[in-house]
Parts: C-alpha cells; structure tokens; sequence
C-alpha cells in the first residue's frame, strides 16, 4: 500500500494488536490514532482491506470447491469486490470468463451449491462447453440433434431444454442459430 512501509505497518500492527481485523471491518477511521498515519494513507489502508476481505473470502470458497486459490486473484480482477456473489449466482460464468477453469470444473461447483441438473442456468453453460470443444476438434458449428444427443447422453440432462437454451444465447449474442440448408 503506498504510503505504508514496515515501520509503519508494525505501529499499526502493535497498536491494536488482535483487534486489527476488527478495526479494519467496523471502525477504519480509527487508524487515525496511530502516530504518523494521515487521512491519506488511512482511506488507502481501509481501501485495500475492503478488497482484500473480498479476495480471502472468495480463495477460501473457491479451495473448499475444489479450485486452486490461484484462480482467485484473476476471479477478483475481473469481479471485484463482488465476485463470490457473481459466482455463487452462476457458477457457469467462471468456465465461460476464467482460462483455466472448465465447464467441468464450474459444473461441480454449481452442483455443490445445488444448481438443478436441468436448469436453464446449466443448460447454457454447457452448449457453450460443447461448441467450444466441437471448434477445439475444427468443427463450425454444431447441428441441434448432436446437442440434444450430448445432453441425453453425455451430460444427462433433458434435452428439450436444449431449444431454449440456444434462443436465450443467440438473443444474448453468444452463439448464432442459423436453419441448416437441406
């Protein structure tokens, strides 16, 4: 933190000792009572802390779901202060916006939190999965029947949701729905 160095760090830390982190949470406008800590530097400490406490809370969610508390300071970059939100309300968003983090990997997060199988939600989240990987394979696109197959079969889901799904990411952009020529 500009402004904080390990002399100053180690008045804060002696201060107030074990109720720092409380102080940080509730009562910030108290670093004032250190010698030598400005307005300046304070709102700075009180900043920092905010998104840190966001930061450490989402690492531990993310370790506790089986993600490497790697991912969470790119999770947090684009997220901000509130990306545990973000993710607990879509856990499929990590898969289409982290590298590194899967469908299979968001999936079983969103299972934990208890996503239903067959939501729209993850219905989504896997067309784009399976278009990602047919493209990884060279492919263009995708004909429905092969995605309902893929739902049946390979993600056991209800593939009637797959005509749904596909409506809401083409309005949203996110894929093209185009009628094969016969």
């Amino acid at each position: 933190i500009k402004g904080v160095g390990p002399a100053l760090a180690r008045r804060i830390a002696e201060h107030f000792g074990e109720a720092l982190p409380d102080v940080l949470d509730d009562t910030p406008e108290r670093l004032r009572e250190v010698r030598g800590l400005g307005a300046v530097v304070a709102a700075r400490i009180a900043a920092a802390w905010r998104d840190s406490s966001g930061l450490r809370e989402l690492t531990v969610f993310l370790r506790g779901n089986g993600i490497a508390a790697g991912h969470a300071r790119r999770i947090h970059k684009m997220y901000g202060r509130d990306s545990l939100e973000t993710v607990r309300r879509d856990p499929h968003v990590l898969a289409r916006t982290i590298a590194g983090i899967g469908f299979r990997t968001a999936d079983a997060v969103a299972e934990k939190l208890g996503v239903p199988r067959n939501s729209i939600q993850r219905a989504r989240a896997a067309i784009l999965y399976l278009l990602e990987r047919m493209a990884d394979e060279g492919h263009v696109y995708a004909p429905r029947e092969y995605l309902e197959e893929q739902f049946r079969s390979g993600l056991e889901m209800d593939e009637e949701l797959v005509p749904e799904a596909l409506a809401q990411l083409a309005g949203s952009g996110d894929v093209v729905v185009e009628d094969a020529a016969e």
